[in-house]
């Protein structure tokens, strides 16, 4: 089974030799233990974890789980605010995915969910009408909304109602891409 204490390491910046340092090794034991070529025990576990201030479960990869990009926050007006993303480790019954951080209260997502949402393909987009999704305009604004097909328009335009009631609708034909939220994670 596959670990994730190098992911780990580098998302907190350490060398092999400042994680040896906090657990007590080698830098050479801890190459073994990132590369599997030493059996890491539950003892190593609990070690990393009270360094990454994670479960000792969350260091290993379970099958089928794949690392999902957190791309960003979501601010009251619905808008992403970018920042580097984080890993978040799931098992999702779909390929391409994405999850968003929600700063506060919108509609009936609160404040510190988590929304997993999958990325469409462009002939996949009508499968979005009706949903809530995450919008990435082409001008790389990103927005979540209610996608609503435009009955106005004889072309692929969409009606992006907002999920605030002081937002305003947008009209639009220049997306990049459509994202429907498939799960939210909550956490109490």
């Amino acid at each position: 089974m596959r670990n994730r204490i190098r992911d780990y390491r580098q998302k907190n910046g350490l060398t092999q030799g400042d994680l040896a340092t906090q657990v007590g090794t080698t830098a050479q034991t801890i190459s073994r233990l990132e590369g599997g070529n030493m059996t890491l025990s539950t003892d190593w576990l609990v070690r990393f974890a009270n360094v990454f201030h994670v479960h000792p479960t969350d260091l290993l990869e379970q099958p089928g789980q794949r690392d999902i990009s957190v791309i960003g926050a979501v601010d009251p007006n619905g808008s992403l605010a970018p920042k580097d993303p984080d890993p978040l480790s799931l098992n999702v019954p779909f390929h391409d995915a994405l999850a968003l951080k929600m700063t506060s209260d919108i509609s009936h997502y609160r404040s510190g969910d988590i929304l997993v949402c999958e990325k469409l393909p462009d002939a996949d987009k009508e499968t979005a009408v009706g949903k809530d999704c995450f919008v990435m305009l082409s001008d790389q604004t990103g927005v979540l909304c209610r996608v609503m097909k435009d009955p106005s328009s004889d072309e692929a335009r969409y009606i992006l109602s907002p999920l605030t009631a002081n937002q305003n609708a947008r009209f639009s034909n220049a997306i990049a891409y459509m994202a429907p939220i498939r799960m939210r994670i909550s956490y109490f």
